[in-house]
C-alpha cells in the first residue's frame, strides 16, 4: 500500500509569501465560479442536444488551458516547467477526464439538464464570502505593519513584534490560506462529483463514461498538488536586521533608560499600568481562544462559511492579543531592568477627566489648569487634580482620602535652582561644558515636598552655589570660562565667581 505524501505547511515552507500565495487562492476561486458557469451553461445546452454541447465543451477545454498554470504552479514558478509538468497534477488529469466524458453526452434528456442546473444552484451558495474573507486578509496585514511605540522602550517593542510576526503571524495567515485553499478545492471536487452523480441516475446508458470520470475526480490529492506547488516556489528569505538606538548628534547620550527622580516616577507608573493591562489581556487571549478551539471542531464537521468566517475572526483577534501581550511582557521586562526592581509606591491614583468650573492648580507643576472642558484630571480617591501631561508623572502614592489643603503632602515638585550669582552674573560652567563633561545626577533636580513657596524666587544668597556632577567624557578646555576634566569616575567641582 502506497504510504500518504507528507504533509507541508505553507506558513513553514514558504517564507513572507502572502501574496504568492494569495494570487493562487484567487485563480482558485476564478476556476471554481468559472467552473460552475460551464455548468450552467451546459445544462442550457443541453435541450438543444449534441451540437452545443460540443461547442461548450471546446469552450470548457480552452479555459482550462489558460487557468491550469496558475492554478497548478502559480503565475511565476521559479523552476522550469513543461506542459507534462502540468499533466501530472491531479486536478488536470481529472478536469481533462470530466471534459471529455461531455463529449460523449450528446442526447442528455432536457430533463436531466433542469436537474443538473438546480444541483449546481445549490452548491454555488457555499461561496457568498469570499470577498469577506479578503477583506480580513487586507486588514491584517495592515494590523501587524501599524505598531510603533516610545523610542527606547518602542524599539525593544518594535524588534519583539518584528520576530513574532515573522515566526509566527505570518506562518499563521499562511496556513490559514492553505486550509482554505484545500476547503475550496474539496467544494470544486464535490461540485463535480454530484454532477457525475446526476448523470449516472438520469442517463443508464452513459453509466460507464460517468463512473470513469468520478473515479479520476475521487483521485485528487490534495496535499500532493500543495506540494507540487510548494517544490515550484522555495525561494530563500533573511528576516530584516533589527532596529538600533541612534544619538543625539549634539549630545551625549547612551542606550540606557534615563532613571533620575523625574523620568524614574514615569517608568514606575507605566509599570504598574503595564501589569494591569497585561493581566488583562491575557484573560481576553484565554477566552478567545477557547471560542476559536471550539468553532473550529465544529467547521471540521460541517463545511460552512459562516462557521469558518467566525473561526478566521477569532483566530485573528487571538493574535492580536496574543501581540499585545508580547509587547506588554517586552515593556515589563525594559522597565524591570531599567529600574532594577525599584516599582515605586503600589498606591496608584484612580485618575479621571475633569472639568474645572473655578481656578486649579496643578498638584505637581503648581501651574494653573486652564482650558474650558476637561481642563485636568482629579484621583477619585485623594481628590488630588492634575494636567494630563502630569498624570503620569507624580508619584504613585494615593492616600485614599482628601486633602484638606490646597495642595496635596504627598505630592512632586520640582525645585527651581538658582544657577546666577548674587550679583546676577551667569555661571561660569556654560551650557558647551555642562553637555559636554558632565551628565545630570539627582542632584540636578532637587525633589521637594510641595509648598507655597516651591515657585516663589528666592532673594540672592551670599554664598556661591556649587555645581556638582559626574564625569563621563573626558574635556580639554579650549576657553577661561571652561575646565579641564577627566573621565577617571570621580566628581569634578567648580564655584561659580
Amino acid at each position: 500500500m502506497e504510504e500518504p505524501p507528507e504533509i507541508l505547511r505553507f506558513g513553514a515552507e514558504l517564507k513572507d509569501q502572502v501574496d504568492l500565495i494569495h494570487g493562487v487562492t484567487e485563480s482558485q476561486l476564478g476556476l471554481l465560479q468559472e467552473i460552475r458557469d460551464v455548468i450552467r451553461e451546459r445544462a442550457n445546452l443541453e435541450k438543444d442536444y449534441s451540437t452545443k454541447l460540443l461547442a461548450l465543451t471546446k469552450k470548457a477545454q480552452e479555459k482550462k488551458a489558460k487557468r491550469m498554470l496558475g492554478v497548478v504552479l502559480g503565475q511565476e514558478p521559479s523552476k522550469q516547467y513543461t506542459d507534462d509538468t502540468i499533466r501530472t497534477s491531479t486536478l488536470d488529469v481529472a478536469l481533462q477526464a470530466f471534459l471529455t466524458s461531455w463529449e460523449e453526452t450528446a442526447n442528455l434528456h432536457s430533463t436531466f439538464a433542469s436537474e443538473l442546473g438546480n444541483a449546481v444552484e445549490r452548491s454555488s451558495g457555499h461561496d457568498r464570502h469570499s470577498e469577506r474573507v479578503a477583506k480580513q486578509y487586507e486588514q491584517q496585514k495592515t494590523d501587524m505593519l501599524n505598531s510603533k511605540n516610545n523610542y527606547i522602550v518602542s524599539i525593544a517593542l518594535a524588534n519583539k513584534a518584528k520576530s513574532n510576526l515573522y515566526q509566527q503571524d505570518i506562518p499563521e495567515l499562511e496556513d490559514q490560506f492553505q486550509d482554505i485553499q484545500a476547503n475550496l478545492v474539496a467544494r470544486l471536487v464535490e461540485s463535480l462529483a454530484q454532477t457525475q452523480t446526476f448523470t449516472h441516475t438520469h442517463l443508464k446508458s452513459l453509466t460507464i463514461k460517468a463512473e470513469q470520470a468520478t473515479s479520476a475526480i475521487a483521485k485528487v490529492d490534495i496535499t500532493r498538488d500543495q506540494n507540487l506547488f510548494i517544490a515550484f516556489n522555495l525561494r530563500h528569505f533573511t528576516p530584516p536586521p533589527d532596529w538600533k538606538f541612534e544619538a543625539c548628534a549634539s549630545y551625549y547620550d547612551t542606550g540606557t533608560i534615563n532613571t533620575e527622580p523625574g523620568p524614574k516616577v514615569f517608568l514606575q507608573n507605566r509599570f504598574t499600568r503595564a501589569q494591569a493591562k497585561l493581566e488583562e489581556a491575557k484573560g481576553l487571549m484565554q477566552t478567545k481562544d477557547q471560542e476559536a478551539n471550539g468553532v473550529r471542531v465544529q467547521v471540521a464537521k460541517e463545511i460552512a462559511d459562516e462557521k469558518t468566517d467566525k473561526y478566521l475572526e477569532l483566530r485573528h483577534q487571538v493574535t492580536q492579543y496574543n501581540t499585545s501581550v508580547v509587547l506588554i511582557q517586552k515593556e515589563l521586562e525594559v522597565l524591570s531592568t531599567a529600574l532594577g526592581g525599584d516599582v515605586g509606591a503600589q498606591q496608584p491614583h484612580n485618575f479621571k477627566s475633569s472639568t474645572f468650573s473655578i481656578p486649579a492648580t496643578c498638584e505637581y507643576c503648581h501651574s494653573s489648569i486652564w482650558g474650558l472642558a476637561k481642563q485636568g484630571k482629579t484621583c477619585k480617591s485623594c481628590g488630588i487634580s492634575v494636567h494630563a501631561r502630569c498624570e503620569m508623572k507624580i508619584p504613585a502614592e494615593c492616600t485614599g482620602t482628601t486633602a484638606k489643603s490646597g495642595h496635596s503632602k504627598n505630592s512632586l515638585s520640582i525645585t527651581k535652582t538658582d544657577s546666577n550669582s548674587g550679583h546676577g552674573e551667569p555661571s561660569l560652567m556654560s551650557p558647551k561644558s555642562s553637555l559636554t563633561t558632565a551628565v545630570a545626577t539627582p542632584s540636578t533636580f532637587t525633589t521637594a515636598v510641595a509648598t507655597p513657596s516651591s515657585f516663589t524666587t528666592q532673594p540672592p544668597h551670599e554664598e556661591h552655589p556649587t555645581v556638582m556632577g559626574k564625569v563621563v567624557f573626558d574635556f580639554t578646555a579650549s576657553s577661561p570660562f571652561e575646565l579641564t576634566v577627566e573621565a577617571n569616575g570621580h566628581t569634578s567641582q567648580r564655584e561659580t565667581e
